[in-house]
């Protein structure tokens, strides 16, 4: 017996999918002819170019999707870390391993070797004879073996990155935001700054350190004049060539021993540049600016987060990177930071966009790597005192002695106690036919720094600067040694 129909099937049953029975018994075929129905070979043509088109959509939207982000301000790594290329990721061999380990190549000339100094020859394979090891310059070349040995943190720039003069979207249109963020999180990290001035001040930033410094001077100078500047001996010497050089208006003047009354503004550099003390400032009601260029974990003990009502910071003695020009200060004073940046936009119109996206990068990889740069300075410039130390002990009658150092601190970025290593030994002629100690340390023991009088010093003393590169600092090491012992 027949089953019964639903309404609409029209006396139709249906036998197969397709074969159904007609209301006269008939089988009545419902599959495509011959013609109509596509073959399996065409079905997976129509698959495969499917495929294909979602796969070059994906590829363009990430393409798309890279471009935008290369324009928003978050730098991109070249190396095996990040996205794209650059013609700078270039992965060079060992330090060791080229120019007989005693020189470098840069990218921008990759057949010529850069010798360090005292060495000579195409590829810096000879000593050369007489030499002079300059160790006057601050040059912190200290670094860059290690970014040498660390080719995945090259970065790379869109040719379109932010080429006008501002940053359009920020709330401060003269500085990228995620370096304002990436430069807070670095003080946080270390722990040399106190957070609610971390998150609290404002952050100015300019062309190095010494245009803030500058920045500070004249800030300070218009909304209060006129100002009497001074800095107590041995102090860094911009500190009192800028006031001569800014006061043909007459809103400062440098004075060593300000006078009561006087409207005094006071540069403290702690640790101190030349000596590396602690330096506090001896003028209980001057406006203090505070240079912090030194206060990180590999040349001092962090032994307290700083709270300044004005602190300044420079980049070059963190990463090396003194050529970026890039340096950065904490101002509690609104007042005062809209006239620092108003000197700053004035003055340079700002700082390089492309510095500010490679200080970026930079200090963005520290946080990634827990400040590693600092140490790996830290373990060479511990080094460096304790060959210094050993030098000076050994001599039996030293011609030259080393500053007294702080005492060994607990460091709150260590989480143990550390001796002191300061970015420069300042060093005192003990002859007293040794008056100008420079130009004895130079002619006798081929050694040149700085005379103590660009410090506000007695030319007793010389600055030497312990930044160099690792081999440089061995053959100052050397120089000094014979120097200390002449008969043996």
């Amino acid at each position: 017996m027949a089953p019964a129909l639903a309404d609409g099937d029209k006396g139709q049953m249906s036998i197969g999918p397709d074969v159904e029975v007609g209301d006269k018994g008939q089988m009545l075929s419902t599959a495509p002819s011959a013609q109509g129905r596509p073959t399996s070979r065409w079905r997976m043509v129509a698959l495969v170019i499917v495929l294909l088109l979602s796969l070059l959509l994906n590829v363009v939207v990430i393409v798309i999707a890279s471009g935008q982000t290369h324009s928003s301000g978050e730098p991109g790594m070249c190396g095996p870390e990040g996205k794209g290329t650059a013609a700078t990721n270039t992965t060079l061999p060992s330090p060791d391993s080229i120019c007989s380990g005693n020189g470098i190549i840069h990218a921008d000339a990759p057949t010529k070797c850069e010798c360090y100094q005292c060495y000579v020859g195409p590829q810096c394979e000879a000593m050369a004879r007489g030499c002079t090891l300059d160790a006057g310059s601050g040059n912190p070349l200290i670094f860059e073996k290690y970014w040498q040995e660390r080719s995945e943190a090259a970065l790379c720039i869109a040719p379109s990155f932010h080429i006008g003069y501002r940053f359009a979207n920020a709330d401060n249109v003269m500085v990228l935001p995620a370096l304002d963020e990436a430069l807070r999180h670095l003080h946080l990290m270390v722990g040399n700054v106190a957070p609610d001035v971390v998150k609290g001040h404002h952050l100015v930033i300019g062309t190095g350190s010494t245009q803030l410094i500058s920045a500070a001077l004249m800030g300070l100078s218009h909304l209060r004049a006129p100002r009497t500047i001074t800095a107590s001996k041995p102090y860094y010497g911009p500190y009192h060539s800028l006031p001569m050089y800014f006061n043909n208006s007459h809103s400062m003047v440098w004075k060593d021993t300000p006078a009561a009354g006087d409207d005094v503004v006071e540069f403290v550099t702690a640790p101190n540049n030349p000596d590396g003390s602690m330096r506090a400032p001896r003028n209980t009601s001057a406006d203090v600016v505070y240079d912090r260029a030194y206060y990180w974990p590999h040349y001092t003990p962090i032994h307290r987060p700083l709270a300044d009502d004005l602190m300044l910071f420079t980049l070059s003695k963190i990463t090396g990177h003194a050529g970026l020009r890039l340096g950065w200060a904490f101002v509690k004073d609104k007042a005062l930071a809209e006239k620092m940046w108003e000197f700053v936009g004035t003055s340079t119109l700002g700082v390089s966009h492309d510095a500010q996206w490679h200080a970026t990068g930079l200090v963005q990889y520290m946080l990634r790597r827990d400040a590693s740069p600092m140490r790996f300075a830290a373990s060479e410039m511990q080094r460096r005192w304790q060959r210094l130390k050993a030098i000076e002990a050994a001599a039996k009658r030293p011609r030259v002695t080393l500053q007294p150092l702080m005492p060994s601190q607990k460091c709150l970025f260590w989480g143990s106690v550390r001796d002191p290593s300061p970015a420069y030994a300042w060093l005192k002629c003990q002859e007293p036919d040794d008056e100008d100690c420079w130009e004895v340390l130079k002619t006798q023991g081929s050694i040149k720094g700085r005379n103590g009088g660009q410090y506000g010093a007695s030319e007793k003393y010389v600055r030497l600067s312990l930044l160099m590169r690792p081999r440089e600092f061995d053959i100052l090491s050397e120089k000094l040694e014979a120097f200390m012992n002449p008969e043996s």
